[in-house]
């Protein structure tokens, strides 16, 4: 639920717009061309991408991305305006996510000051250095092999 935001994201963006991800990854597309990009119950837009990525010790297959209002341009991860500029300018290396100033609406005390976007374009902006993706097909990366479980010392139980 997205609590006091007016912008109620409709659709995706025209273009490469909803493809592109906070990590500068990429959305998967659908039969008909159109970008996975979706608003979660949690209240924000994320999608499944094309590629396992790597960021924060993990590897990840979905990122947050963009959707759009019909009279707006692309909102923030959470359905809010830009007021300004997306980049990661604003933390302190926390996190290597863009943000951008939120509009905020007078008197409502639930829109964040800032949020994550999709349209970070400086050289600090997460790339491939910094989030690297694994393009290798499924058939070249293995498995996992399970190994048996040493048998352990037991206190009785």
């Amino acid at each position: 639920r997205m609590t006091g935001n007016p912008h109620t994201a409709q659709d995706t963006l025209p273009g490469e717009g909803s493809f592109k991800t906070v990590y500068a990854q990429r959305c998967k597309a659908r039969p008909d061309g159109s970008s996975t990009c979706m608003m979660g119950s949690e209240g924000f837009s994320f999608c499944d991408t094309e590629h396992l990525w790597w960021r924060d010790d993990h590897w990840y297959d979905w990122d947050l991305c963009s959707l759009c209002t019909k009279e707006q341009g692309p909102l923030t991860t959470s359905g809010h305006l830009c007021d300004g500029e997306c980049h990661n300018h604003w933390n302190n290396k926390e996190s290597l996510a863009p943000r951008c100033k939120v509009t905020k609406i007078e008197g409502d005390t639930s829109v964040p000051d800032k949020d994550y976007c999709t349209t970070c374009e400086r050289d600090s902006c997460p790339d491939s250095q910094t989030a690297p993706r694994d393009e290798r097909p499924g058939s070249q990366v293995g498995h996992i092999v399970w190994e048996k479980e040493e048998s352990r010392a037991t206190d009785g139980f």
